[in-house]
């Protein structure tokens, strides 16, 4: 049998390519069970990273306290900082009507990205191996997610601000515990993962053996066929890595809403989860709602023709004369109106609930919300539509189109050119006024 140090350098080599660079300060997740307890030590036999261990007590079992106990103790064996985090789970879950295993999974990556924030960590590690990649593509297929929804779980993917690897996925889970035999390294045992009427525990223990029993290497081949699958570039594949990125579960159901939803008119909308994902053009906006409403938009003030900014979008107004009919044609972003029908000054603001106007070739007046709807503007970023109104109301919305009021007639004498333009690389919050 090699020896621990050389099986380490072994077991982690698949991952290291994943891994910072050396010095770099790691948080790692670990649980006190056999997986994460592997990865600590060869993260430490590695010995090329400042680590850090987080620990999170869900107090759903009575032993989950000493499980804590015993995971400090080993950090401190080991010389490894280590903080613990407790959570009353089922309390948590009950107030977000969520299942334990979902509140669980959110509640955990919250807290330690907001640890690895405050370290300024370079990167999150979890001990998700091989067999929970066949788990996971297995279950995947039960669920419905079908041949482009068979991808498993992502090496690498944001947990806040902060990168979360897996370095391990490509190890058997037998690998993990002969190292730690090899170590002389107990671990702890979580009853719960006997509980066969868990669908995973199940799958793990009874469905699993039973293929590989029929079809020796099965799970490999599982895993082989799966990221064919999941290099695809089919829509259905684009769906279901949408879900997974937004921490949604695929099922052949919330693939086939989201399809739907990808197939239909700009403006509809759905829930999944903590999410509205509405049609906005030919991409899928997602909101998360429990990050609350947009803080409102400030309103411009402008005063005469010049530049303003406001927020990463620059206003430009120019007075001209009148220009040939074929020259008022519009591109996106573009208005021309009478000059002498504008009533200044201008403010450059948030669509209003009062907000009435008349669009250009409309036969009457009708409220801007309501033109934004016709339009299939998303609901969810209607309140972030920004409008131009002069002392009598809207004026112009870039990228929809003037009022009836101010369209340039046959005896204008000068025109009002505008244009709105995107300027992403400007910094700042767009304040000051437009200058003459």
């Amino acid at each position: 049998m090699a020896a621990p140090a050389d099986r380490s350098a072994v077991l982690l080599a698949t991952g290291r390519g994943l891994l910072p660079p050396a010095g770099a300060t790691l948080v790692v997740c670990v649980s006190g069970g056999a997986d994460s307890v592997a990865l600590l030590r060869l993260l430490h036999a590695a010995g090329s990273w400042p680590l850090v261990v987080f620990h999170l007590d869900h107090g759903l079992r009575t032993e989950s306290a000493a499980d804590a106990v015993w995971v400090v103790s080993l950090c401190r064996d080991l010389g490894v900082a280590c903080e613990v985090a407790t959570v009353a789970l089922r309390e948590l879950a009950r107030a977000r009507k969520q299942g334990l295993e979902q509140a669980g999974r959110e509640e955990r990556y919250r807290r330690v990205a907001a640890l690895a924030s405050r370290l300024q960590a370079q990167a999150i590690l979890t001990a998700h191996h091989r067999d929970d990649q066949v788990e996971t593509v297995l279950m995947h297929l039960l669920r419905g997610a079908g041949a482009t929804g068979a991808r498993g779980v992502p090496a690498r993917r944001a947990c806040g601000a902060t990168p979360l690897l897996r370095p391990l996925l490509h190890v058997p889970r037998a690998d993990l515990h002969d190292y730690l035999r090899s170590l002389g390294q107990d671990w702890r045992e979580d009853r719960s993962n006997r509980d066969l009427t868990l669908r995973r525990n199940a799958l793990r223990h009874r469905v699993l053996p039973l293929l590989e029993d029929a079809e020796p290497g099965f799970s490999q081949a599982l895993l082989t066929w799966s990221q064919a699958q999941s290099d695809g570039k089919g829509a259905g594949g684009v769906l279901y890595r949408q879900l997974r990125d937004h921490d949604l579960e695929p099922s052949r159901q919330r693939v086939r809403r989201l399809g739907e939803l990808a197939a239909g008119s700009a403006g509809e909308a759905l829930h999944l989860g903590p999410w509205l994902i509405t049609r906005a053009g030919a991409e899928l906006e997602w909101q998360d709602l429990r990050a609350g409403p947009r803080p409102p938009l400030p309103s411009r003030r402008i005063i005469g023709p010049g530049s303003a900014l406001h927020g990463a979008c620059a206003l430009l107004l120019r007075q001209e004369p009148q220009p040939a009919a074929a020259a008022l044609r519009t591109r996106p972003g573009e208005a021309w109106l009478d000059h002498a029908a504008v009533a200044w000054p201008l403010a450059w603001r948030p669509v209003e609930a009062a907000d009435w106007w008349q669009p250009l070739g409309a036969p009457g007046r009708q409220r801007v919300f309501k033109t934004l709807s016709d339009r299939k503007v998303p609901r969810s970023r209607r309140a972030q539509v920004l409008v131009i109104s002069d002392a009598q109301g809207v004026i112009w919305i870039p990228g929809l189109g003037i009022s009836q009021r101010v369209r340039v007639r046959d005896g204008s004498a000068t025109v009002l050119h505008g244009w709105v333009l995107p300027v992403p690389d400007l910094a700042g919050d767009g304040a000051g006024s437009l200058k003459k």
